[in-house]
């Protein structure tokens, strides 16, 4: 259950760049002022995109993983019951 963290992070990254490119054409920088600041603004987006996608896929992980593990021991313990009662069964 792993999660593609670089494409949130991407789409973030996409979004950032072209947002503050066309604030920036909009206020009337120069192309070269809008450029450089749609990228930093895309670095940082990139860098927040994939913080935020781990933090909420570590808070989803350790929501789901006690409920997991109890399945799992459940189902041994289910597994085990079921090859003692056929071991019963054949003395």
């Amino acid at each position: 259950m792993l999660l593609n963290i670089r494409s949130f992070g991407i789409s973030v990254a996409v979004a950032c760049f072209f947002c503050v490119g066309v604030i920036g054409w909009i206020v009337g920088l120069s192309a070269f002022v809008c450029c450089k600041r749609a990228f930093v603004a895309a670095v940082v987006g990139y860098a927040a995109g994939v913080v935020i996608e781990r933090v909420i896929y570590a808070i989803v992980l350790d929501r789901i993983e006690p409920e997991l593990q109890q399945k799992q021991a459940e189902s041994k313990i289910k597994e085990q019951q079921e090859v003692t009662e056929s071991n019963n069964g054949r003395g």
